[in-house]
């Protein structure tokens, strides 16, 4: 290797400027280095009595700095340090729940109620392959030996159904409204519920359909009271069924009775002799029939040709509505020593109005 090469393999940047006498902090163009070589090569050429060494190191360093040679780097030495002190791993978050008792004990849910009806559902909320975001609220009315009590009740659930989605919510929230007996029934009902639905954090913009549910007899306020079953009436029916509101007042007389054949439910490898199960409901109040009447009936008509297809886990009919539904109701008048004379004025006032 010669003296050339090894000179240009250990000459940096700054060096090579120093030989030429171009200051470190200066840039230089092509020009600058062309001039600044020409001075020094005549100051150190060896026919003007320079060495041939110096002249060597006057090339180098111009061909470096037109980029014709790689320089040299520097480098500092390598110092040791120490491995970053690790993380601790943070736990996810928990995801958000309140239960319903938790929501119930936070309201102040008066234990001494007993609870009448509860509003049809009221539901918002969407869901896809992704997410899920879904509230349903009601609002529940009671009585205790002074107070109305009416008690709004919402859930909201939401998910990401994806890896790495945040953790899902599961919230009860309950609102408490208590007014004395004094005032009527009548007066409050529409106008709490309608606040408790507008009092709703997870729904907004939804408004009470006016049905409602009448809840069995000694339910305690559980989950269970959300599941009733039966059928979803006008909230003035209810008024009217619990002595709230008279039936000749305006708002209830002219209203159609709504009215209902009921049966079913139960195995269905019971036969419908042995059961009896049937009902008349009208505007959502139970009128059973006895099993001797139901069987009667059964046998007089056969259920599948009066009310079409069914099936053993229980159905309802309009008897406004199906095709024999006049014949129904007047033979009920006639041989359903089961049903009460009011009931029956009621089928007979439905029955003339049909053809």
């Amino acid at each position: 290797m010669d003296f050339a090469t090894r000179l240009a393999m250990t000459m940096t940047l700054e060096e090579a400027k120093g030989i030429l006498g171009i200051p470190s902090t200066v840039s230089p163009t092509t020009v600058d280095v062309e001039k600044a070589w020409r001075q020094k090569s005549l100051e150190n050429h060896p026919d003007r009595g320079g060495s041939h060494e110096k002249m060597v190191e006057v090339n180098v360093a111009r061909e470096v700095l037109e980029g014709k040679r790689t320089p040299s780097y520097q480098r500092p030495e390598p110092s040791w340090t120490p491995p970053p002190t690790p993380v601790p791993r943070r736990e996810p978050p928990k995801p958000i729940e309140v239960s319903f008792m938790e929501a119930k004990q936070k309201a102040g849910v008066p234990t001494n109620a007993t609870w009448i009806f509860i509003t049809d559902s009221i539901n918002a909320g969407y869901s896809s392959d992704e997410f899920s975001n879904r509230q349903t609220g009601q609002v529940l009315y009671g009585k205790t030996d002074s107070k109305h009590v009416f008690v709004g009740m919402e859930y909201m659930h939401r998910a990401e159904m994806f890896i790495g989605g945040a953790p899902s919510q599961s919230i009860w929230n309950m609102k408490v409204y208590m007014y004395p007996l004094t005032r009527p029934l009548s007066e409050l009902a529409a106008m709490v519920i309608s606040l408790a639905v507008k009092d709703f954090e997870y729904i907004n913009g939804k408004r009470f359909n006016g049905k409602v549910w009448m809840v069995p007899d000694n339910l305690p306020f559980s989950e269970k009271v959300l599941h009733v079953h039966g059928k979803a009436i006008p909230l003035k029916m209810a008024l009217v069924q619990l002595g709230e509101l008279p039936e000749d007042d305006p708002s209830v007389a002219g209203r159609k009775k709504v009215i209902e054949f009921v049966f079913g439910g139960g195995d269905y490898q019971e036969s419908y002799e042995t059961r009896g199960m049937g009902f008349i409901v009208i505007d959502g109040k139970e009128f059973p029939l006895s099993k001797e009447d139901f069987v009667k009936f059964k046998r007089a008509h056969g259920l599948e040709a009066v009310i079409g297809r069914y099936y053993y886990g229980g159905e309802r009919r309009l008897l406004t509505r199906i095709k024999n539904g006049k014949k129904v109701m007047l033979w009920l008048i006639r041989n359903a020593h089961s049903l009460p004379q009011s009931v029956k004025d009621i089928l007979q006032a439905a029955a003339d109005q049909m053809k």
